[in-house]
């Protein structure tokens, strides 16, 4: 429900891209007739359309959720709610500041969309719109996202109703209603497992990834089985986990054996890359900003950069003009998997943090 907080526009480039939309209905020829008459009749009405956009959740932890609660008719959702051709939202920051951010409609980068539901309209301008985010944002801070208490659902039921617009369907917030009654079965357990509730939100907000060779120079990949080139990593909230010859030794003995290019190349290298989950994002960092690493063949200028379910991680060598070794990306889809199934034989997860 909640996603990772990104830098917003400034209110005068937030401003300038409005004006630009608003000025002429001309813009939004590309997208079709029925939105063209959309914005002229609300140019004309003074009335303008609030759309809320539901999404599929991404965050494993969040889909453990909906296997739960879905049964009684609830789920987990991600939503933003676009008026003047912008989707706000609110998700969580580890950092001081607002966790409220904006992206174009039906776009967000991690979510996958699920449909749209009219909310009728507003009589703000773009402007107007735009001070209502800013007086929101000491109230909405990142620090303060809960998943059951103060969520993105949280946040649009008080932007829709700020807006005049109407209330969000009750499937869509009934797990932020609901709450107080899932966080307490939630102690229940901890009193009967001595787990503490810490315990099992760290377990919740936890990732499967599977990195999986799909190149190592001088080595027929082609030949070995998943359980050989594959590392299947958990992944721990805010924790760090270095991939490298060092740290994953038992899989590089067979996808960079003695004397290969790819082991020559890096064996004096103490970490390849390093990946970092904060919901829902997953980063990848370089170990030095001189690191050869490229992302779905784009070479990475930053230290630090988003990796996306299907992303292909590539290794220059040292000496090497070309990318030596790469890994594609998975997220694992089942939030109950304990081991890697790769058709023949398992292998378990190996935690990180």
């Amino acid at each position: 429900m909640g996603q990772q907080v990104s830098c917003n526009p400034s209110l005068e480039e937030e401003t300038a891209v409005h004006i630009d939309v608003a000025s002429t209905a001309s813009t939004t020829v590309d997208a079709g007739e029925v939105q063209v008459e959309v914005v002229t009749e609300a140019v004309s009405t003074g009335k303008f359309p609030v759309t809320l956009h539901i999404y599929e959740v991404a965050d494993r932890g969040l889909q453990l959720v909906n296997v739960l609660v879905r049964p009684t008719g609830t789920g987990a959702f991600h939503t933003g709610v676009e008026v003047h051709g912008k989707e706000w939202s609110f998700g969580s920051k580890s950092d001081r500041g607002t966790g409220i951010f904006s992206c174009r409609p039906r776009k967000s980068p991690i979510h996958h969309y699920k449909e749209a539901v009219q909310l009728g309209t507003t009589d703000l301008s773009k402007l107007e719109v735009l001070a209502l985010v800013r007086q929101f944002e000491p109230e909405w801070q990142g620090q303060d996202y809960d998943l059951f208490f103060r969520n993105c659902c949280s946040f649009c039921i008080a932007f829709a109703s700020a807006l005049g617009a109407n209330a969000l369907p009750p499937w869509v917030t009934s797990l932020a209603r609901n709450g107080a009654v899932i966080w307490s079965g939630v102690k229940a357990v901890e009193s009967v497992t001595n787990c503490s509730v810490q315990k099992v939100q760290h377990v919740l907000r936890s990732i499967n990834i599977v990195l999986e060779c799909i190149l190592a120079e001088g080595t027929e990949i082609g030949n070995l089985c998943k359980t050989r080139r594959c590392i299947p990593l958990r992944l721990v909230p805010g924790e760090q986990c270095q991939v490298g010859l060092r740290q994953q030794s038992d899989i590089f003995s067979y996808v960079a054996p003695d004397n290969s290019k790819v082991r020559k190349a890096f064996e004096d290298v103490d970490q390849l890359f390093t990946l970092v989950w904060e919901p829902p994002c997953l980063y990848a960092q370089k170990p030095r900003p001189d690191v050869a690493l490229y992302i779905n063949e784009s070479r990475v200028r930053q230290t630090t950069c988003i990796l996306l379910h299907g992303s292909v991680i590539s290794l220059a060598g040292p000496e090497e003009g070309r990318a030596i070794l790469k890994f594609k990306v998975s997220r694992q889809s089942d939030p109950f998997a304990q081991v890697l199934d790769t058709g023949n034989c398992t292998c378990n997860w190996v935690t990180c943090g």
